[in-house]
């Protein structure tokens, strides 16, 4: 799959979770442009919101946490508190904090993955989604 259309199908999953939020929360927003450091905030509640769209984990049982591209990318650079991981079969909601202590306290190692569109290898961690599911929280 080409990063275009990983990107079209990640927009198309935030303007459903926007959609979905709005029922509740009318002020919600979606952010836009290759530098946003969210994806979705909620200001009723004063969360930010980081939405992964990781359809290939139903194949590999893991998720990917991205933290470096060519520069600190990701979990690293993400103002969003709540982190959002859907794989097109289950939604995980779970929170940075959590994310945190996840990568640390199950001494999880990075390894180095290359897209196939992508111009340089990116540094992620591979987290089976058993051990995410441990660590999440209910939705915002």
């Amino acid at each position: 799959m080409s990063w275009t259309k990983d990107l079209a199908k990640g927009d198309k999953v935030e303007e459903e979770w926007l959609e979905k939020l709005h029922g509740v929360f009318k002020q919600a927003f979606k952010t836009f442009g290759p530098d946003s450091r969210f994806d979705l905030s909620v200001p009723e509640l004063d969360t930010k919101i980081e939405i992964k769209l990781d359809a290939r984990s139903k194949d590999t049982g893991n998720i990917v946490i991205e933290y470096h591209h060519n520069k600190p990318s990701g979990i690293l650079t993400s103002e969003a508190g709540v982190w959002l991981f859907t794989t097109g079969d289950e939604d995980i909601w779970i929170t940075k904090k959590n994310i945190q202590k996840m990568i640390l306290v199950e001494e999880l190692s990075p390894v180095m993955i290359q897209g196939p569109d992508d111009r340089h290898k990116k540094a992620v961690f591979l987290v089976p989604i058993e051990i995410v599911r441990r660590y999440s929280s209910s939705a915002p």
